[in-house]
């Protein structure tokens, strides 16, 4: 018996995947770099200095991160396009 159930677009699912995962890991750098800053500023006394700069260097990773998936999907975009 055949299913009515539509078929399950693999580049679809590849899409959604690489769109999760960049956010996956943007929230984690930051979190980290947050989380780095933070107990360097307990152990060294620094109260807010190596928290701000270890948050900024977290976000620089999560707007790398985002200009890599841009450069990756445009790519793939650009493989898919008919030749005219």
């Amino acid at each position: 018996m055949k299913s009515d159930r539509p078929r399950l677009d693999m580049d679809l699912v590849r899409q959604g995947a690489t769109l999760g995962a960049v956010g996956l890991e943007m929230g984690f750098s930051v979190v980290i770099g947050y989380a780095v800053g933070y107990y360097l500023d307990r152990w060294l006394g620094w109260s807010p200095v190596m928290t701000i700069i270890w948050t900024c260097l977290g976000a620089a990773a999560a707007a790398k991160a985002v200009v890599a998936a841009y450069q990756r999907a445009k790519k793939v975009g650009e493989d898919e396009r008919p030749e005219d």
